[in-house]
């Protein structure tokens, strides 16, 4: 954890390659050749900023995600592929109230907006969202619109306390 970004709490970067090796599933040929996997970069970052007022902090989030490196080159088999603007996610959360029990969530999903509410009550956990999953191969031509609610019963632990900057004490 670091602080890349100036006036940040905290800051990690993260790079991800998913299938790597593109198997083709070649012991499996019994019904039919099934589709090979498909090789895929993702690249993200994640920083946390101070909060003011009611938010604990502000928690803002980047990635470029799936990028295709060979391997399956099959849309309709998974393949990634159409514009740029598919593969770039970001947004923000703004934990609200004093220990963050209320999550509201704004963001940029594949092309489209996308947003969230969540509570966060110690015994139980209700999250709603709404994004859009883009059907054609650029944003904004066939955008499939879906909601998600989740509910989760339970003691979930301690409650994570927001971060705080760590002040150097000063020499003697």
């Amino acid at each position: 954890e670091y602080n890349y970004i100036p006036g940040s709490l905290v800051s990690r970067v993260s790079l991800s390659l998913n299938n790597i090796v593109g198997s083709n599933f070649p012991i499996s040929i019994a019904g039919g050749k099934p589709p090979a996997l498909t090789r895929m970069l993702s690249l993200g970052a994640y920083t946390v900023f101070p909060g003011w007022e009611f938010i604990d902090n502000v928690h803002v989030l980047f990635d470029l995600a799936e990028f295709g490196l060979g391997g399956e080159s099959d849309p309709h088999l998974g393949a990634r592929g159409g514009s740029v603007w598919k593969h770039v996610n970001f947004g923000a959360e703004f934990p609200l109230f004093d220990g963050g029990w209320v999550i509201p969530r704004l963001g940029f999903y594949r092309g489209a907006i996308s947003a969230g509410l969540g509570f966060d009550l110690r015994m139980l956990k209700l999250e709603f969202a709404t994004y859009a999953e883009e059907m054609a191969s650029a944003p904004g031509r066939l955008p499939n619109r879906r909601f998600q609610l989740t509910l989760a019963l339970g003691d979930s632990g301690e409650h994570i306390p927001p971060i705080v900057p760590v002040v150097p004490k000063p020499a003697k």
